[in-house]
């Protein structure tokens, strides 16, 4: 988590479940937990996860290549997500997405 950066995390908090599915890989359940100004990556599931965003891994890819805004992905329909989505809008500056 390289791109984290607590400062302009601030006092955000965050938990996140990340299912990447499709591409032919196996399905990857991870977690991300933003609070006190750190980050932690889980490989599963956060149980009290309120946001949950569904994708295949090559979008998350570019994503994080910066190859492609998650802004775009949502638009154009390669993201799904369940709960609060502003969980994971508080976060965009915290990793300079």
């Amino acid at each position: 988590m390289r791109d984290f950066d607590p400062t302009a995390a601030g006092s955000a908090r965050a938990r996140i479940g990340l299912i990447l599915r499709g591409d032919g890989q196996p399905e990857l359940q991870l977690g991300l937990v933003v609070e006190e100004g750190r980050a932690e990556l889980l490989r599963t599931l956060p149980a009290d996860a309120r946001l949950t965003v569904t994708m295949r891994p090559g979008v998350w890819a570019a994503v994080l290549l910066k190859q492609k805004r998650i802004e775009l992905a949502v638009l154009q329909g390669q993201v799904d997500f369940v709960g609060r989505a502003e969980e994971a809008v508080a976060l965009r500056a915290a990793f300079h997405l």
